[in-house]
């Protein structure tokens, strides 16, 4: 009897606890909100932010895109347009759907409207797009004329640069530079600003002048240095120096094969024309031969050297 009365309790709790199963909800309600909570549907749900791509470069919201400068696109859930690509010379860049783009001279934000504009367009319903700089374009200088090796040079990433060492990067000045008519090409508000720096060296001017991103610095030629040697000489002739060593009379005698026999050293006559009027200098070259402490003579341009014979 008791073993019956057991059996009985153990089934009715059973099925008390199937009925409980059958009325209980699928799940729980939800929750009420917190009045205190805040929320906006066009919040993105967590894992939808944009992707970003591997490392990128700081961006500068005052840079304005360059040629040269290597940029990544992305666009939210379309992971075939993502675009690696490089900003080319004509200020372009190949973007997929879109052809070529051009973003130099936009900001960041100017260039990523542009390209979800075009999207939105005729391809996309509500792009979302993000668009960073992966590296900057290198800045340059670009040094010509009379130096060594010519060409592009970086600009420094950090710190100033001045023009003698801008001289410097190429190589260094030659004979035949004028360092004196040193002229630097700068782009000033879209318009070109050429300044004439005296670059020679002890001048100073060289070292305290900065040159930035872009400028283009010509170093100038010598103009030839030309005289004419006459009289008892011998080679009498035109001669030509177009580099920048001094050359002194005793040096254009020497360039003309030096004196006769019957040259009259001691009164060597020299014409020269400045300011439109000419003037004749007699001077005693056998003096400046010999001595060493005696005052020498710069030739001038276009300078007349007539070596008289002697009278015996």
């Amino acid at each position: 009897m008791r073993a019956l009365i057991l059996f009985l309790l153990v089934v009715a709790a059973g099925g008390a606890r199937l009925h409980a199963q059958a009325i209980a909800p699928d799940s729980a309600p939800p929750a009420a909100a917190d009045p205190g909570s805040t929320s906006s549907a066009s919040a993105p749900a967590a894992g939808d932010e944009l992707p970003r791509g591997g490392t990128l470069a700081p961006i500068d919201p005052n840079y304005l895109l360059q040629p040269d400068d290597v940029i990544e696109v992305i666009v939210f859930r379309e992971p075939d347009l993502t675009t690696n690509a490089i900003v080319r010379k004509d200020g372009q860049f190949e973007m997929k759907l879109l052809g070529p783009v051009m973003v130099a001279g936009l900001s960041v934000d100017q260039a990523t409207e542009a390209i979800r504009a075009g999207l939105a367009k005729d391809y996309l319903v509500s792009p979302r797009v993000s668009l960073s700089i992966v590296s900057y374009a290198k800045k340059k200088i670009n040094v010509m004329g009379e130096v060594r090796t010519p060409g592009l040079y970086s600009y420094p990433e950090h710190g100033a640069l001045m023009l003698s060492d801008a001289i410097a990067m190429a190589g260094g000045l030659l004979p035949t530079s004028d360092a004196a008519h040193v002229s630097v090409r700068r782009v000033v508000n879209d318009k070109p600003v050429v300044t004439q720096v005296n670059a020679a060296i002890g001048n100073g001017a060289a070292d305290a002048y900065e040159v930035k991103p872009d400028d283009a610095i010509t170093i100038a030629i010598l103009p030839k240095r030309h005289f004419t040697v006459l009289g008892q000489i011998n080679r009498p002739g035109d001669y030509d120096v177009n580099d920048d060593r001094p050359v002194y009379l005793t040096d254009a005698i020497a360039l003309a094969g030096g004196f006769t026999r019957l040259a009259n050293a001691s009164h060597v006559l020299l014409k020269r024309t400045e300011n439109g009027r000419e003037t004749v200098q007699t001077v005693d070259a056998r003096a400046m031969q010999k001595s060493a402490g005696t005052q020498r003579l710069l030739i001038q341009n276009e300078d007349t050297i007539t070596v008289p014979e002697t009278l015996f």
